[in-house]
């Protein structure tokens, strides 16, 4: 598969299905879409796994509550601003389509989960990364480099003053 840059992506939540891990676990595995620039229509794959050891099919209320799956989950549903309901079922349905942005990372697998995928590259979303898209976004994200694919251009204090100047512009 190919390997997205490390950048900020506004995309769209493709699919998000309810599956079981490895571990036998509740999860939900999410599919987004890139929808602008040189990626476009490139794909991200991310898991939720929302079971416990204690609790692997998230029964409790507190397995939900606890949870880095479950919290990221509900990050995601929060920026995309899908309305959260009291079923989950419904809420996960109506989030199909909905946009929303996140910073993604090269991720290198170290083979502590499975020896076998040691070394390889994986595009995945950076924790806590997600957000709704605002148009002052775009600017700030435009400022930063020509695309993704180009090299970071100047310093820190250099994004920093294309950031308040974009800022400034919003207002």
């Amino acid at each position: 598969s190919t390997i997205i840059p490390t950048g900020d992506y506004p995309m769209l939540i493709d699919t998000l299905d309810e599956a079981e891990s490895d571990s036998g676990k509740l999860m939900y595995k999410a599919m987004f879409r890139i929808t602008d620039g040189p990626c476009k229509d490139l794909v991200v794959w991310e898991n939720y796994t929302i079971g416990s050891d204690a609790d692997p099919q998230a029964k409790l209320d507190e397995t939900w509550a606890r949870t880095i799956g479950s919290r990221q989950l509900k990050k995601l549903l929060v920026a995309s601003k899908t309305p959260l309901t009291d079923d989950l079922d419904e809420t996960i349905q109506d989030s199909l389509g909905h946009p929303f942005s996140a910073i993604v990372v090269d991720e290198v697998d170290d083979g502590t989960r499975d020896p076998k995928y040691k070394g390889k590259h994986r595009s995945r979303v950076k924790l806590d990364s997600y957000y709704a898209e605002r148009p002052i976004d775009r600017v700030v994200r435009k400022s930063w480099a020509a695309s993704p694919f180009d090299s970071i251009r100047g310093s820190a204090a250099a994004s920093m003053a294309a950031a308040s100047e974009a800022a400034k512009m919003g207002q």
